[in-house]
């Protein structure tokens, strides 16, 4: 199940960490799983792309809203 990014309504340090734990976690399975080229690219692309990709979606949903 590939990962989604929460929108966080708490920003203190525990609810940041919490956020941040399973998206390493979910990073780490995902990045585990991969057999080939092609899922390879999958994965990178759902986690670099510019317009809706992981970091893109962290950027939007944690960085800017934050206090």
């Amino acid at each position: 199940m590939a990962y989604t990014v929460p929108q966080l309504k708490d920003f203190s340090p525990a609810a940041l960490d919490k956020a941040v734990e399973k998206l390493l976690s979910a990073l780490d399975q995902e990045s585990a799983a991969l057999a080939d080229e092609a899922q390879r690219k999958t994965f990178r692309d759902h986690w670099l792309a510019r317009k809706d990709g992981i970091l893109t979606q962290i950027n939007e949903l944690w960085l800017k809203p934050a206090p």
